[in-house]
């Protein structure tokens, strides 16, 4: 078949003129790769004027023919082509694409805004899918402005489209339309044959109060056990600060093994590790896990631990991480160390006492 004999494709190419004569970029979603390979070279030949960027390329592998994207550094400057603007790429490129045609593998975190056109060249498999898409460009502009989105519907009616489940496709697509309001608050996959929305009078109201957040107050059991310790930080930020760097220090706690948490700076940044002495080791805890041994009241009890046996396991945890991490001990700088003792664990006061 020729590229002229391609009836959707001359609607396609119809629309585009009439779009590039607005000065508008357009977006092309589709639903398979060959699809893309094919539009981008109907287009180049049929309206050989527009500068059409596709996301996919067509290759031969033992004589077979495959689709495969193309790098993923050519994508990128492409879509900075494409969308200079919302690419903070502005004068960077003398070259620009009027038309970007893609899968939905790029409908998704990608910054297409300069384009206020996105056109479904194929049917989606979900509800879903078309909100994605949509969201490459209803994002925050430079002005006001109209955004079009469109979507190719063959005709629903005989037996043909019924046997490739076409009609039906369509239909489940319509009847989930609600999925894609709850998420956009748009219409993106309307069910009439054309929709004008207000973006501003279907987004969510919001009410904006100033104030002193009480962090305290908003900790309930439902919330992420690290917020709890935020809200203790916050009250207590002060006194914290208060308190000098290279410390060292010891407090019971309801662990099976001694461990050692040396918090430290590498290279200007903070950083943190937990050393099992048992297994000369580093221990991977997690965050929350930490934080609710490291925790301490004005009634925790303190633990009795030799300094000097302090200091030799913060080292060994430092020299550990350095050496995991390919570092040099001589760019790290303790900031503090904990010895988390176990409640049973024996006092040495003999030791103690020497020291």
């Amino acid at each position: 078949m020729q590229f002229t004999d391609d009836q959707k494709l001359a609607s396609l190419c119809s629309f585009l003129q009439e779009v590039h004569s607005n000065n508008k970029k357009v977006i092309i979603f589709c639903e398979r790769r060959a699809t893309v390979v094919y539009l981008v070279r109907a287009v180049n030949a049929l309206l050989s004027y527009l500068r059409v960027f596709g996301t996919m390329k067509c290759t031969s592998k033992e004589g077979k023919i495959q689709y495969v994207p193309k790098s993923d550094r050519e994508i990128l400057q492409a879509i900075k082509k494409f969308a200079p603007v919302a690419n903070r790429a502005e004068g960077k490129y003398e070259e620009t694409y009027d038309v970007f045609i893609s899968t939905d593998a790029h409908g998704v975190g990608i910054n297409l805004q300069d384009a206020p056109v996105v056109i479904n060249y194929d049917l989606a498999w979900t509800a879903i899918e078309p909100t994605q898409r949509a969201g490459r460009v209803l994002r925050p502009w430079i002005e006001p402005r109209t955004v079009e989105l469109y979507t190719f519907v063959p005709p629903l009616k005989g037996d043909a489209l019924r046997d490739l489940g076409i009609a039906k496709r369509y239909s489940n697509l319509a009847n989930r339309h609600s999925q894609s309001q709850e998420i956009m608050e748009l219409p993106v996959l309307s069910t009439n044959e054309q929709e004008e929305v207000n973006f501003f009078n279907n987004a969510s109201k919001v009410t904006i109060q100033s104030g002193v957040l009480d962090l305290e107050a908003l900790v309930d059991d439902k919330i992420s056990p690290y917020y709890h310790h935020t809200s203790k930080l916050y009250s207590n930020r002060d006194y914290a600060r208060k308190i000098r760097d290279d410390i060292i220090s010891a407090k019971i706690y309801s662990g099976r093994t001694i461990l050692i948490y040396v918090l430290f700076k590498y290279e200007n940044e903070y950083k943190w590790a937990v050393y099992e002495p048992k297994l000369k080791s580093l221990r991977n805890i997690s965050r929350n896990q930490l934080l609710d041994w490291l925790r301490c009241e004005e009634n925790t009890e303190r633990a009795l631990v030799n300094t000097d046996e302090i200091e030799e396991l913060s080292y060994a945890c430092i020299k550990k991480w350095c050496k995991q991490n390919d570092a040099s001990l001589d760019d790290v700088v303790r900031e503090c160390a904990i010895y988390l003792k176990l409640a049973n664990e024996i006092d040495d006061f003999e030791s103690l006492a020497r020291y």
